[in-house]
């Protein structure tokens, strides 16, 4: 990093703790909700199959299209 930046990146890190400065040292507020258990916290992230079926469909029709051997 050259020392143009490091000063730049500097200043920028001292104006972000100046501008959360009042903030900085509270603790983490609590939730009045329940904890989500970790399974479907994990479900959150899961792959999304918006056309399910639709390789199979893709795979059949392909199948009834192809000139036999």
């Amino acid at each position: 990093m050259s020392h143009q930046a490091s000063k730049r990146a500097e200043r920028t890190a001292e104006s972000a703790c100046s501008k959360y400065a009042d903030i900085i040292g509270l603790s983490r507020p609590e939730s009045d909700y329940p904890s989500m258990p970790l399974e479907d916290r994990a479900a959150q992230f899961a792959p999304f199959a918006a056309l399910t079926g639709h390789r199979e469909a893709i795979e059949h029709a392909g199948a009834a299209h192809e000139e036999p051997t």
